[in-house]
């Protein structure tokens, strides 16, 4: 006869082992046959780390602030020659940083959002011309729905 061990789960959480008796060809041979235990407790505590880890993801990225006035302000950063008259075209990379900003703003939250940002980045400079921060989007071929200025009101754009 030999003896086999078995792990058995029971609702409870515990465990039990059940011990069945088996006669062999070898009377006189015992063997034992461990299963893996993998415990429920264990598997709650890994989904639960998961969910946690999931529910901290969703609150960091929120669609409404994907972007934040930094990043904005970096976006424009190639531009402030243009701005300030000191070159007569933007350069493509400042043009790029317009077309970064249309891409970073898609639903009328973020477009308020990145409107607002624009609006504190022009009033950071007092030396920038109107006329050149305005007439932006068009010279780069990038429209944007509300005007990069000074006064703008953003909460109707």
């Amino acid at each position: 006869m030999f003896i086999i061990l078995i792990t058995i789960y029971t609702p409870n959480l515990s465990f039990i082992k059940h011990t069945t008796k088996s006669s062999s060809k070898h009377p006189n041979t015992n063997t034992s046959i461990l299963l893996k235990k993998v415990t429920i407790k264990k598997m709650m505590k890994v989904f639960v780390c998961v969910v946690v880890v999931l529910a901290m993801v969703q609150l960091i990225v929120q669609p409404s602030q994907d972007f934040t006035c930094t990043d904005v302000d970096k976006s424009l950063v190639q531009c402030m020659p243009y701005l300030v008259g000191s070159a007569a075209q933007p350069v493509t990379a400042c043009c790029n940083g317009v077309k970064q900003i249309k891409g970073m703003a898609t639903t009328t939250d973020e477009k308020r959002q990145a409107c607002s940002c624009v609006k504190d980045a022009a009033n950071k400079y007092q030396n920038i011309k109107e006329d050149s921060a305005s007439g932006l989007p068009t010279k780069c071929g990038v429209p944007l729905s509300y005007p990069i200025s000074k006064n703008i009101d953003c909460s109707t754009h």
